[in-house]
């Protein structure tokens, strides 16, 4: 039989260090200038871990060696009622297994060697999230607000309404000191994610009688390898309007504003019964094999928020892999994407830098050639490439990878090599950015960039001490790709803000000086007479 009730938890998980570097500011005062009005945070951090997608059929590797040491079929049921392939939509997966799991479920941190009534397997750090995933695929939960696009309920789009989230924010973080489930896209995908702080901070208002604020949320990533061990964290904000009602907020009246009217959470729940959806695993054999007692329920589960509730109380234990760690314990600053947009948008600069092709006067590119990009800054810092493709969505191209040294030092010229491959074609724009400290890149798909790092090093072994460019993308939910995309095409104009504008956060005052130069090419398939490929170079323009 499957464990039903869950005991309370016996074991404090503390914040790890990586938090509470990234939630210093969860004072009074925040970085930039705002009051806040309203913060939370869980008594202990969910994991990061990866989302299964059902189109790599990714979840086949750990229900294979579940199926070897359980003698059961569980694979056989995922291919006949998870199909994967190229026709399977990209976003489907196991997120919100994944969140259930990493709130509810100690972490595996490391890999196990199982023997089953004779039966053998190696259970790496992947396999066993990926079976506790498994495991709270179809849990019992309480839900708030309705989902959009399932064709059930209400499907406002406005749903769930800033002033509800707030109070389920409040009574679940802040008051019982436990994580929340949230559907951060607001159209008809689902992309859940454990939230375990939150910060509200009044801004300035825009109309008599009508209060504005940022609602800032931090959460778990599932943009890592499946071996990670410990948290990446991501940070999103979110803009609204609110009246005020006898010192406090008069429920019914929020409303999002600017850029949250299309990008906000969708819905809320958490989990508090375990229940597999395949019904091949059987979760006492889960905890078996994960070294739990299969007659006790898991030591990181919790009760029903709704009724008694435990507070955590244990220690965590050390939260980074030697083989995929997470280094934001050593960012003082942490960007969510509309801060990173805002900053790319910003073209000041505090010091000198200098930025260009190293192929000068060419300005059109093919599949095959070389790129390389030269530079040197006045002050010591640390580098950051970005491109915005003719689609203007965004990627970094430097650093790639964990081990990645992207830090210069003044005046020294740097070199960045790497190679164009198949692309769309158009015009191509780079940002180059020197930071005083280094930052953390909310949403950055962190298991791309390794993997190409790692790749290079299989074919290179002088790779890790080069300064080589990639490409690793963002993992952004669609109504914030689309929203940030269109502020991308504006490529920094200045334009009159009108009353419900997205007021982004200071980055200066966030992330401390910087400076920045820009690079503009051209990228095509066809080939062409090399006499046009010569001349002004676009880039020039941009100095």
């Amino acid at each position: 039989m499957h464990t039903q009730l869950m005991c309370q938890k016996t074991l404090l998980r503390v914040l790890s260090l990586s938090v509470l570097v990234s939630l210093v500011a969860l004072g009074d005062i925040v970085a930039d200038g705002t009051k806040t009005i309203d913060s939370g945070q869980a008594a202990y951090t969910p994991w990061s871990g990866y989302w299964w997608p059902l189109r790599e059929a990714a979840m086949l590797r750990p229900l294979s060696k579940y199926d070897l040491l359980a003698e059961s079929q569980a694979v056989v049921w995922e291919k006949s009622n998870k199909p994967s392939g190229p026709d399977v939509p990209k976003w489907f997966g196991y997120c919100h297994a994944w969140a259930a799991s990493a709130i509810l479920e100690n972490e595996p941190k490391h890999a196990r060697r199982v023997e089953r009534e004779h039966r053998k397997a190696s259970l790496q750090i992947g396999d066993q999230k990926g079976l506790l995933a498994a495991s709270h695929a179809n849990d019992v939960s309480n839900s708030w607000g309705d989902r959009f696009g399932d064709g059930i309920g209400s499907e406002d789009r406005n749903d769930l309404a800033p002033d509800v989230l707030w109070r389920l924010l409040r009574m679940h973080i802040k008051e019982r000191k436990v994580p929340l489930v949230l559907d951060i896209e607001a159209g008809e995908e689902v992309w859940n994610y454990p939230v375990y702080a939150y910060r509200v901070t009044r801004l300035n208002d825009t109309q008599v009688g009508q209060r504005n604020a940022r609602l800032s949320l931090w959460m778990a990533d599932n943009g890592v390898s499946a071996n990670f061990v410990g948290i990446r964290q991501r940070v999103h904000h979110y803009t609204f309007s609110y009246k005020e009602q006898d010192g406090g907020i008069a429920m019914g009246s929020g409303k999002w504003i600017g850029q949250s009217v299309n990008d906000h959470p969708d819905f809320a729940w958490y989990p508090y019964i375990v229940r597999p959806e395949n019904p091949e695993i059987d979760y006492p054999i889960v905890t078996e094999l994960l070294g739990f007692s299969p007659t006790e329920p898991s030591p990181g589960t919790e009760t029903n928020p709704d009724g008694e509730n435990g507070q955590p109380t244990g220690q965590q234990g050390e939260n980074e892999s030697a083989q995929d760690s997470d280094k934001s314990s050593l960012y003082a600053a942490m960007l969510s994407p509309n801060d990173l947009v805002t900053l790319l948008q910003n073209k000041t600069s505090s010091f000198e830098f200098d930025t260009y092709l190293a192929d000068f006067g060419k300005k059109i590119y093919r599949p095959g050639e070389a790129l390389q990009i030269r530079g040197a800054s006045e002050q010591d810092g640390y580098l950051y490439i970005f491109q915005i493709a003719p689609d203007n969505s965004l990627s970094l191209l430097f650093p790639v990878g964990n081990d990645d040294d992207n830090h210069i030092r003044s005046e020294e010229p740097f070199q960045l090599d790497g190679v164009h491959t198949d692309k769309p074609e158009g015009t191509y724009r780079l940002t180059a950015i020197v930071t005083e400290k280094p930052i953390f890149l909310s949403g950055l798909d962190h298991s791309t960039g390794q993997q190409q790092q790692d790749a290079a090093r299989q074919i290179d072994q002088t790779q890790a001490s080069r300064k080589s460019l990639g490409e690793v993308s963002f993992r952004w939910n669609p109504s914030l790709r689309m929203v940030l995309q269109d502020e991308l095409a504006k490529g920094g104009q200045e334009e009159s803000p009108t009353k419900e504008d997205f007021i982004p956060i200071d980055v200066t005052a966030l992330i401390g000086p910087f400076a920045q130069d820009r690079i503009i090419y051209s990228f095509m398939q066809r080939r062409m007479d090399p006499a046009q490929n010569q001349g002004k170079p676009e880039n020039a323009e941009e100095k």
